[in-house]
């Protein structure tokens, strides 16, 4: 009934995520060290006026910017070191999660179109990760999750979908997540979550985790019935 195709799911996507992100991040580590060499100068005719009445002149004056943004519209050196960095991460694991989240809905609908079953009633407040397992245990699949499996999704389900949500609809700040300053990998920077590589990669793992267990238990299920 079943291809082995359609019982796969450790998402190849995944695994190509993770290895573009390490490179992003290698050349993220490589700027940062250099950026001096990325500060560049330039000359810019301006205006001065020196007091009132004064009839002013035109002067050059030497700016440094790095890609057009000026040393004296902000602190160039803090906002590419630090700031611009952070936005990235955050972007990485919004990426991530709605890679996974789109994977394991098309993984259950394709199960699911296979044996003919039906949609399960949702839980109000019930979020889409949950539900999805749900589903999945409705028919056949993890419907005995080991302890890692349950560790990992709770994990996901209860702290990164947090840190997700307030990232893609709060500007970072941690409206959901109450956890930040008592987990590793996250900080407050300002007033928005920091989210560090290790986190990412850890976040990764746990998204592994459950992917391997999903493939084993349906393997086992349709193979064996």
């Amino acid at each position: 009934m079943f291809k082995n195709s359609h019982l796969f799911f450790v998402p190849e996507e995944l695994n190509l995520l993770r290895a573009f992100n390490r490179k992003q991040l290698e050349f993220v580590d490589e700027f940062v060290e250099n950026i001096e060499q990325h500060i560049e100068k330039c000359t810019e005719t301006v205006f001065v006026q020196r007091w009132a009445g004064d009839e002013g002149e035109v002067v050059e004056v030497e700016k440094q910017h790095i890609a057009g943004i000026a040393q004296d519209a902000y602190d160039v050196k803090e906002t590419f070191t630090t700031v611009m960095p952070m936005y990235q991460r955050q972007a990485m694991l919004l990426s991530t999660w709605s890679m996974f989240d789109n994977e394991i809905n098309t993984y259950y609908s394709r199960l699911a179109n296979k044996v003919g079953a039906k949609s399960i009633k949702r839980e109000k407040g019930s979020s889409d990760l949950a539900y999805m397992i749900l589903s999945l245990q409705a028919i056949g699949v993890v419907s005995e999750p080991s302890e890692r499996f349950t560790n990992a999704f709770n994990r996901l389900n209860d702290e990164v979908r947090l840190v997700r949500i307030d990232w893609a609809h709060y500007g970072g700040k941690a409206v959901k997540s109450k956890f930040i300053e008592q987990t590793d990998g996250l900080r407050m920077n300002g007033s928005q979550i920091d989210i560090s590589v290790a986190y990412i990669e850890e976040v990764t793992e746990l998204m592994w985790t459950l992917s391997t267990e999903i493939t084993q238990s349906a393997r086992t299920h349709f193979c064996d019935n």
